[in-house]
């Protein structure tokens, strides 16, 4: 099975933001070798991240992370395309999970290959206090259905520990790539089979006239949440701190939801904060805010 999911093709992208558009084919065997024996070039960059943030300068994290790669784990993407719903060309039959802010982080990822028979392959994150993993579960058909595999995954096991993040139930997330000497990877795995459904989604009355979510115009609701977010910042001109943590929190809620990516959220709120005349006096301290508060928000989903 290794050799398999060795040989297994994978797309790898650059973390620009404004070309979230695969590379190229790659394989797990090469992803697996980049992050036991990452090159002393991206070391140093995901040295600098730490620096910045440790600073808290939120720009140059940034600036850095847009050199280094990612791969989405769960689709292919159609070449040429952007990383949207819409362009899925297929699912893989992967999962990607993810933990924050472990403490003992080495140990827990060892602890997650060894407990878990659907686990393929653990490794650190930048941080080096979390945890990025692979899940085996069956070729879905659709986005609803992948979603009905991790919440199953993450009600019946996941969500008792610490940190782990509910933003991955969105299968066009980037999984970025950090180094990882002691990556953990089993020999043989199952799938995980069991459905469920995401506690904290509104019970929608049936008799009730709502816009749904199509995942086919994704792109569509992506930029009504632009708009909302664009209006909401454009508004301060002074007393910025709170109308700040309330757009952000909202953007957030947009993250969990699936409308974007965690980095597509931060530099999309970087931008706005950069460019508003009140808020550009102290960019780093408003920056360091926004992505506090879009982390708290992904706690609530907003649907459109």
């Amino acid at each position: 099975m290794l050799k398999e999911f060795f040989n297994k093709r994978v797309q790898i992208y650059d973390a620009n933001i404004k070309r979230p558009i695969p590379l190229r084919y790659s394989t797990y065997k090469d992803i697996a070798t980049f992050i036991g024996m990452m090159p002393e070039k991206y070391i140093d960059i995901f040295d600098g991240i730490a620096a910045a943030e440790l600073a808290g300068d939120m720009k140059r994290k940034q600036e850095l992370k847009a050199q280094l790669y990612y791969i989405v784990p769960a689709v292919d993407i159609v070449e040429g395309t952007n990383r949207k719903y819409i362009n899925i060309e297929r699912f893989t039959g992967l999962m990607a999970l993810d933990f924050d802010h472990i403490d003992n982080a080495d140990k827990f990822r060892d602890y997650l290959l060894e407990e878990y028979d659907f686990v393929i392959a653990t490794w650190l994150s930048a941080s080096k206090r979390g945890i990025k993993a692979l899940v085996s579960i069956p070729v879905v058909d659709s986005v609803d259905e992948f979603k009905q595999l991790f919440w199953g995954l993450a009600n019946n096991v996941m969500l008792k520990y610490k940190g782990f993040d509910t933003a991955t139930q969105n299968s066009v997330l980037p999984l970025f790539l950090s180094p990882d000497a002691d990556i953990k990877l089993a020999r043989e795995w199952r799938n995980w089979t069991i459905k469920g459904e995401n506690p904290k989604q509104k019970k929608i009355n049936p008799t009730q006239k709502v816009m749904k979510y199509d995942t086919n115009n994704i792109s569509r609701y992506q930029q009504w949440c632009v708009n909302n977010i664009t209006k909401a910042i454009g508004k301060i001109v002074d007393n910025g701190h709170p109308q700040l943590r309330a757009a952000s929190y909202l953007l957030g809620g947009y993250v969990a939801t699936g409308y974007f990516t965690t980095f597509e959220a931060e530099s999309l709120i970087n931008s706005l904060i950069n460019n508003n005349a009140y808020l550009s006096q102290k960019p780093s301290v408003y920056i360091k805010t926004a992505s506090e508060m879009i982390v708290k928000g992904q706690s609530q989903p907003v649907s459109l």
